[in-house]
């Protein structure tokens, strides 16, 4: 099995994503009856900040949009919505060059190594077996609200470029989703054609390895090579360190394969002892990155999905419940199952299939003055 993962960084603060993704989002309000200026204004944007595409903005505001939209729409399949109106060329630079590689395989690992040069806050993760590919997305991003929805986002825009890469005929053998199942699943039915897995520990399309070696009907060895040397130049003037390779290592790995240090350092190319030692140097260690890494995605997987706790356990690493139990009482002081329920509430609650935010659409669909 082959991994990789794209950059990213721990400040959620710092982290950015380009506007292109979500610009369908206004107009989608309109479509909606709803007038945009308010919900991006709720979220600390302007509708302003999407007239250049490539304008950067924090990945947390992105977050907080969708959030928004939800709430105001009473909409639980926004991020849906957003990423079927997703094109490979809305990724920019990494778009362009993934667009122009001989085959699938190429365009898949271009996306997966330059991810970070677009999209800050999260990791693409490319794991083949040997006769399957799970091509998905990993939020990387501590505190993020909607994380279901930018799942929803990510794995609806995979689907539109696997399509664009492979032509009509294209399929997944199945699509897995890191968030609860939503109350009608019929329109993510509608739109992947492939059968579905909810609360899943991971966000992922799964297709045959034979799609790998598809030409795509964009290629363009000149056009690759120029935008290839232009992202390498552009990621090695971003700054990096081994706790941003280890870091988006680890979210690329959890409940894909072992977690330790010399497993990572393998991957990375490293001895183990050099790991640790360019760890050090930058005042930190592995043990504290990955304990960073399983708290973000352990609150992900609490707050947006019904995973058992021993899943969840599983999914990080963990040897036991116990041990991850264990975990977690240092990190908040409770337990994992007292955090789910505080954190989740009855709000969140999946027998209650969305109604709130139904019943919260309405009002502020009355005070927009929306038909």
């Amino acid at each position: 099995m082959t991994i990789a993962a794209s950059d990213t960084s721990p400040d959620s603060a710092l982290e950015l994503i380009r506007v292109a993704p979500l610009y369908p989002v206004a107009p989608l309000l309109r479509s909606m009856g709803y007038e945009p200026t308010p919900v991006f204004n709720a979220a600390g944007l302007d509708p302003a900040d999407f007239l250049d595409i490539d304008h950067r903005i924090p990945y947390l505001k992105g977050a907080r949009l969708l959030e928004r939209c939800v709430t105001v729409t009473g909409n639980d399949q926004f991020g849906l919505l957003v990423g079927q109106r997703f094109s490979v060329a809305q990724m920019g630079l990494p778009g362009h060059l993934a667009g122009t590689a001989l085959n699938v395989a190429g365009a898949l690992k271009d996306i997966t190594n330059y991810l970070g040069l677009h999209d800050q806050g999260g990791v693409a993760t490319l794991h083949r077996s040997a006769r399957y590919t799970a091509f998905g997305y990993a939020i990387s991003t501590p505190d993020i609200p909607a994380a279901d929805q930018i799942q929803d986002l990510c794995i609806a825009a995979i689907c539109r470029i696997l399509r664009s890469f492979c032509g009509a005929h294209w399929h997944p053998i199945r699509v897995e989703l890191c968030r609860s199942a939503p109350c009608d699943p019929q329109p993510y039915k509608a739109f992947f054609r492939a059968p579905l897995s909810f609360d899943s520990p991971t966000s992922c399309v799964v297709f045959s390895n034979k799609w790998l070696a598809q030409s795509l009907p964009t290629a363009d060895s000149p056009s690759h090579s120029r935008f290839g040397a232009d992202a390498l130049n552009l990621r090695e003037a971003m700054p990096n360190s081994m706790s941003a390779n280890v870091r988006r290592t680890l979210y690329s790995q959890f409940n894909s394969g072992p977690c330790n240090a010399g497993a990572v350092a393998e991957l990375l190319g490293y001895h183990e002892r050099t790991l640790h030692r360019r760890l050090q140097r930058e005042g930190s260690s592995f043990r504290q990155l990955l304990d960073e890494t399983r708290k973000v995605s352990s609150n992900n997987y609490l707050k947006y999905t019904n995973l058992p706790i021993s899943k969840i356990a599983s999914a990080l690493g963990y040897g036991s419940t116990d041990a991850y139990d264990h975990a977690f009482k240092r990190w908040y002081g409770r337990s994992p199952r007292q955090w789910r329920a505080s954190e989740r509430g009855t709000a969140n609650d999946p027998a209650l299939c969305g109604q709130k935010a139904l019943r919260q659409g309405s009002d502020q669909r009355g005070a927009n003055g929306g038909t």
